[in-house]
């Protein structure tokens, strides 16, 4: 006999279950048309604020919102040579300022045949 088999075992120590998360409340119609109209009016608020400002830098957050982009959209949009030009904020944060956005969107237009 060991000396380990000697001694008297102690009770096992199970882990608590971890707690389930409460269920969200699913969303009513009412607060998506509320979603969707405070998105627009912070959409509206944006192309107001940059309406005027050619040198003003958009976050890309805000470049996209204005453009009506999805963010995979905006990236795509960006790796493709034919997107606007874009400035380095930092290292990592990339911006797009007003000028270069329009200038990317009169580009983009066509006359109807």
């Amino acid at each position: 006999m060991t000396l380990r088999e000697s001694e008297p075992r102690s009770p096992s120590v199970k882990p608590k279950p971890k707690p389930k998360p409460k269920p969200r409340p699913k969303p009513t119609k009412e607060d998506r048309r509320r979603w969707v109209a405070n998105a627009k009016v912070r959409h509206e608020q944006l192309r107001q604020r940059f309406a005027t400002d050619d040198d003003a830098i958009l976050t890309f957050g805000e470049w996209i919102a204005l453009n009506s982009l999805s963010e995979r959209q905006g990236r795509r949009i960006l790796a493709d040579s034919g997107g606007p030009v874009v400035t380095m904020i930092t290292d990592k944060k990339i911006g797009i300022s007003r000028g270069a956005n329009r200038a990317w969107l009169a580009s983009r237009s066509r006359s109807r045949p």
